[in-house]
């Protein structure tokens, strides 16, 4: 039975455009080989929250597939021994929640600020 997954995979910062391109192409290459791969959402380079392996930024790139349960321990096994990348995590999605960039454009600022109103009038 095929899952809905999705993989966030941060690269290290400091490699060139071009080689982080190669990076997310191998990513891609890897899932197709196992699965039925969707699209890539690159977020692109960011300060990261502390220091990995002395690295301060790096690329974030979001990887949207289905495939079988057993892709988890594939890719967590390419990605450790991959240099390149610092950290990743997959997840299975829930089919019935659209991806992220399909809904970018809303924040929730507004829905917070409208709780707030109600409950200063009441």
């Amino acid at each position: 039975m095929k899952r809905h997954y999705e993989t966030a995979v941060v690269f290290d910062g400091t490699l060139s455009s071009e080689a982080v391109s190669q990076e997310q192409k191998k990513v891609e290459d890897l899932i197709r080989q196992q699965g039925n791969f969707e699209k890539t959402d690159a977020w692109g380079n960011r300060r990261l929250a502390y220091e990995i392996n002395r690295k301060k930024s790096g690329y974030y790139c979001l990887f949207y597939f289905d495939s079988d349960r057993s892709i988890s321990g594939h890719l967590d096994r390419a990605f450790k021994l991959n240099p390149a990348i610092l950290r990743h995590l997959t997840l299975v999605r829930d089919p019935e929640k659209k991806i992220y960039q399909e809904r970018k454009g809303h924040s929730g600022a507004g829905e917070r600020r409208v709780k707030s109103e109600v409950r200063e009038e009441a």
